[in-house]
């Protein structure tokens, strides 16, 4: 596997693909569920072993929990995977197009219904995720609503750190002034 992966978003997306078609394998009682958990035990192995990465940084930045921290990862490849997409979709419908939802995290996961409950309650109200734009919550109800990784996290996760167009303009203009 590590030939495969080669950062921790890498690892990450494998991890929520590994999720998603182990849920489905599941739900439908498919051949494959023994070999996609001995998949998930490897992988689990493998995020023990990685290295601090901006992830690591940012969820030490805004205090966020080990939950937190999974949901952001799981919106993060919701948003940035396109192998995920169908398998979410599978188990979340269409809703999943427009991010994660703490209940397909929940069920991708296996976290409880109230520690789930907890977090949506968390999500809905003021919180670091959401407040800083790490996040962008769509207009569901709480209990269902999404969650969407923007392209520039995802980039950040990546290692690019680049500063957007807009950001440089308004830097330049007001360091020339």
């Amino acid at each position: 596997m590590q030939a495969l992966v080669t950062s921790a978003l890498d690892l990450r997306l494998t991890w929520a693909r590994n999720l998603a078609m182990l849920a489905v394998a599941e739900r439908d009682a498919l051949p494959q569920v023994e070999q996609l958990r001995a998949k998930r035990g490897e992988i689990a192995a493998a995020m023990r072993d990685t290295p601090p990465s901006p992830m690591t940084a940012l969820a030490a930045r805004l205090g966020l929990s080990a939950v937190q921290v999974d949901l952001l990862w799981i919106a993060v490849a919701v948003a940035g995977d396109p192998l995920l997409a169908v398998h979410v979709e599978a188990l979340a419908g269409s809703a999943a197009r427009k991010g994660a939802s703490v209940s397909l995290f929940a069920r991708l996961v296996g976290l409880e219904a109230a520690p789930a409950a907890a977090l949506a309650r968390w999500l809905a109200g003021p919180n670091a995720l959401v407040d800083n734009g790490i996040l962008v919550a769509g207009d569901e109800a709480p209990a269902i609503r999404t969650y969407a990784a923007p392209a520039r996290l995802i980039a950040h996760l990546a290692g690019d750190d680049t500063c957007e167009r807009g950001v440089r303009i308004v830097l330049s203009s007001t360091l020339g002034s």
